[in-house]
Order: structure tokens, then C-alpha cells, then sequence
């Protein structure tokens, strides 16, 4: 996962080369982005619902490539004045939005091919009993157990 997210991420960079040289060609800031959001971006944010659980020192290098693009195209501007006045997001807000779909279209998808669907059928529900206790609890069991590392991290575990 690092080393897919590491290649996006020198790609991206490589690209801010070409970018530098468009604006000292003249072109607006407008054009700029329009051009970050074309070839770069659609690079770096390629298959993010598999590395959407990327630790913070690799999304913030992701984050980097972004913000090294608007220095480019507004260079007086402070980052977040920069993404409001090209619309642009974030993009850890933009990879949640994303993930977020994903799991969403995985819901609506009933066929037997659908991985999530045969975990949501399995997923016990709250426990109930007859007895007659002094507290009238019901215990509701975890999705999955807290001891399996393999799927904290899995997309649908964040976005359930």
C-alpha cells in the first residue's frame, strides 16, 4: 500500500515540473488548476478507496503535492485561500466523500458476488434474553473482533 501510494505521489511531483513551466508560458491561474485537476490529481487520488486508511505522514505528503500546485497557480495566497477560490477540496475530504460512495454503491449491490453483503448477513445483532436479572442489559457484539488487525483498516470498516 505504501509503495503504490509512494509512485502516485512521485508522479505527482514529477508533473508540478511541467505545471511550473506552463505558468511561466503565461497562462492564468484558472487554466493551472484546470490543469492539476486533469493530469495530476487524477494520478494521486487513482484506486483511493484501496489506500483510503493511508497513515497521516503519507497523507500529508499527498496533501503537499496539491498544495505545491496552487503555489504555483496563486502564489500570493495562503493554502486555504487558494482551494476556496479554485473550488477544490481537501484531499482527505475528498477520499472519505469518495470511500464513502463506495460503500454506499457496495450497500445498494444485492449480487452474490458483492463481498459486503455476505458480512452485513453474518453481522450479529443485539442479544437478547428471557432471563430475569437484575440489569435488564442487551449486549450488542462488535462487527468484527477487536483483536483482528487485518480488517480495522479495511474500507468499509471506517465507512459502515
Amino acid at each position: 500500500m505504501e509503495y503504490s501510494c509512494r509512485h502516485g505521489i512521485e508522479k505527482g511531483k514529477f508533473s508540478l515540473i511541467r505545471i511550473a513551466s506552463v505558468k511561466k508560458a503565461g497562462l492564468q491561474a484558472s487554466d493551472i488548476v484546470q490543469i492539476y485537476i486533469s493530469f495530476i490529481r487524477s494520478r494521486i487520488e487513482y484506486a483511493s478507496p484501496v489506500w483510503s486508511s493511508i497513515p497521516k505522514s503519507l497523507s500529508d505528503i499527498l496533501e503537499s503535492v496539491q498544495k505545491r500546485a496552487l503555489r504555483i497557480a496563486y502564489p500570493d495566497l495562503l493554502y486555504d485561500e487558494a482551494l476556496e477560490i479554485s473550488n477544490l477540496q481537501y484531499l482527505s475530504t475528498r477520499r472519505d466523500i469518495s470511500c464513502k460512495k463506495f460503500v454506499e454503491s457496495l450497500r445498494r449491490d444485492v449480487s452474490p458476488y458483492n463481498p459486503l453483503t455476505q458480512i452485513m448477513e453474518i453481522r450479529p445483532g443485539v442479544k437478547t434474553h428471557d432471563y430475569d436479572l437484575r440489569n435488564d442489559r442487551t449486549a450488542e457484539q462488535p462487527l468484527w473482533s477487536e483483536t483482528t488487525e487485518r480488517l480495522k483498516n479495511f474500507v468499509t470498516r471506517k465507512y459502515y
